[in-house]
């Protein structure tokens, strides 16, 4: 058996300010994390420090923007996975990085998800944060969610029943517990 991590956050930034009020919710950022390090994990985001440009992003709790928001309340659950469901999930994880430019965020996608509207978008390579990490526990690893990827918030994925919550606090807190 092997543990994986769903971290969620509120960066101090427009964008995730602008999600937090539509959907009511303290949380606007997922990232799927493969140790308690939280030094590797996948998401979709901005590139950099601007909004444009955005996709699929390999994330780190030590830099950039969250170190920046250490102080930034954060949760994390915890889902236990068979062997085989973890080499699935790094096989689907490497093929995401070695395409890694042909991914885009779907900012029409996230805010149809926003109001939520339903509509697949003819481009597999378009994701934003929620979808993807919804997209890779139900289509990878038969996790049962509330809704299809498209329509997945940040804040359903609380509501997700196999999550086991592993930490809820500050940024900084979790640096210091995962060293």
């Amino acid at each position: 058996m092997k543990q994986i991590y769903v971290f969620l956050s509120k960066p101090n930034t427009f964008i995730s300010s602008l999600i937090g009020l539509g959907t009511r919710s303290k949380l606007s950022h997922v990232s799927l994390s493969l140790n308690d390090k939280f030094d590797e994990m996948y998401s979709f985001a901005r590139k950099g420090v601007r909004i444009f440009p955005a996709g699929f992003k390999r994330e780190n709790i030590r830099e950039a923007v969250f170190l920046k928001n250490s102080e930034r309340y954060c949760e994390v659950k915890s889902l236990f996975i068979t062997d085989e469901e973890y080499e699935t999930l790094l096989k689907t994880l490497s093929e995401f990085c070695e395409n890694e430019k042909y991914y885009k965020y779907s900012y029409l996608g996230a805010f149809l998800c926003w109001i939520r509207v339903k509509k697949k978008s003819k481009n597999d390579k378009k994701y934003f944060c929620s979808q993807f990490v919804s997209k890779i526990l139900s289509e990878y690893l038969n996790i049962k969610i509330p809704y299809i990827p498209e329509l997945m918030r940040p804040k359903d994925i609380l509501k997700i029943e196999k999550l086991i919550p592993y930490y809820n606090g500050t940024i900084c807190d979790l640096i210091e517990k995962a060293s």
